[in-house]
């Protein structure tokens, strides 16, 4: 099955960065140095890592910290005489790895060497989460065929379909009522004439079509629905 790609943009909400992060750090020990990064550039982006996660952690524990000093603050000020508030503990920010700002910005240019890199593969750009699957690959043993048929002159019928990324489509036919399928060819484009046995009933006819994906000529998918269709002279 031919998989297409689109790239993904480096994100830009701070739980989506994060995650793209770890993500990063989980495969660089296994791709980095093949993808032209050194060790220290691999340990380099690690820390941002473990930075980035430490700054969206204690974001909440900086603000819990600012409304207790603003309440603190205000009874000190305001509050009643007779009252001794007790002053807030105030967090002490420390990142766990000593770097520099712009974490951010090293991220898109990391992504950029990747992409650009000689070694860089479709399966890289998975793993790293930089490719997706475009439209997402369909799951063989559930996909069921879409097609639709039309009757054309002189006892011809019409079949169309969505490929969906499989290498080909076969199709079977049998008159309306009859228990056996007969084979109606294997189409790699669509819309496509479907085939039939010379000695095929004359028009009109009610005939069941149907449907299956298949990949280096084997069966790959659930059978389409059944449809009928009236042959016209």
């Amino acid at each position: 099955m031919r998989i297409k790609y689109q790239v993904k943009p480096f994100p830009d909400r701070l739980p989506e960065i994060n995650n793209h992060l770890q993500t990063r750090k989980e495969y660089m020990p296994t791709y980095g140095t093949s993808l032209g990064f050194s060790a220290q550039e691999i340990a380099d982006l690690a820390a941002d890592t473990d930075n980035f996660a430490y700054l969206v952690s204690i974001q909440q524990v900086v603000e819990d910290s600012i409304a207790s000093y603003a309440a603190w603050r205000r009874a000190m000020i305001w509050g009643a005489p007779e009252e001794l508030p007790a002053a807030p503990p105030f967090v002490a920010v420390n990142t766990p790895e000593a770097t520099l700002g712009g974490i951010v910005a090293r991220g898109r240019a990391a992504q950029q060497r990747i992409r650009r890199a000689p070694a860089f593969t479709n399966i890289i750009g998975e793993a790293f989460g930089i490719l997706v699957a475009y439209p997402s690959p369909p799951t063989p043993e559930s996909f069921v065929p879409k097609v639709t048929l039309k009757a054309l002159s002189g006892g011809h019928v019409q079949g169309k379909w969505v490929r969906s990324g499989f290498e080909a489509i076969r199709m079977e036919w049998r008159p309306a009522g009859d228990t056996i399928w007969r084979p109606a060819g294997v189409y790699t484009a669509s819309p496509a004439i479907l085939e039939h046995e010379a000695d095929q009933a004359p028009a009109p006819q009610v005939r069941e079509y149907r449907g299956v994906m298949i990949e280096k000529n084997l069966p790959v998918s659930q059978w389409s629905p059944i449809l009928t269709v009236v042959t016209t002279p």
